[in-house]
């Protein structure tokens, strides 16, 4: 999911479709950029506020949390506090899942400390790599998956993400039927 700055759309990427203008895509990555880089990291500006809406409106129907790589630094407690905001009580998201993607040699019980206000009692897993996650394992319709593991007992085949890959497009490639069969 992707917003156009130049046209105040949010809209999801198709095959036949870019979703940004080179220079609203310029504009878009200038304006994240920025917000990144900034000290005091407000959320005044439009966008922002409007991108920060959306994901907590995700986070708020997700069965799902997976976290890629993010180590929740101590300098970040309002974007922290949004996400809080978003994902709300774990005593309320008994049966939701958390999924933290790190790199390997990161200590996961760091990791599991950090991110414990998202996490209900043992619904969470640490994984090394997007490979062993349950998104690269199950990538069409992963959530579909862990229900039927976790809530119906029902274990289904994996569909493992290949880790052969040479290039991003081959990923991407890879990747295409699996989006194409979603959106037909």
């Amino acid at each position: 999911m992707v917003t156009c700055l130049q046209d105040s759309v949010r809209r999801t990427r198709t095959a036949d479709s870019p979703v940004l203008s080179a220079a609203s895509a310029q504009s878009h990555l200038l304006t994240l950029s920025c917000y990144i880089r900034s000290s005091t990291r407000t959320i005044s500006d439009r966008f922002i506020k409007r991108e920060w809406q959306a994901v907590q409106d995700y986070l708020k129907a997700a069965a799902v949390l997976s976290i890629f790589g993010y180590s929740a630094p101590v300098t970040d407690q309002e974007a922290i506090g949004l996400l809080k905001q978003g994902w709300g009580a774990v005593d309320q998201r008994n049966l939701e899942q958390t999924e933290v993607i790190n790199r390997p040699s990161a200590n996961h019980e760091e990791l599991r400390k950090t991110w414990d206000p998202f996490i209900h009692s043992h619904h969470y897993e640490i994984c090394d790599s997007f490979y062993d996650s349950f998104l690269g394992i199950h990538p069409r319709r992963s959530v579909e998956a862990w229900w039927n593991q976790f809530l119906e007992v029902k274990w289904l085949m994996a569909h493992k993400v290949p880790t052969s890959f040479e290039s991003f497009q081959d990923l991407m490639d890879w990747f295409q039927p699996l989006i194409t069969a979603e959106v037909t």
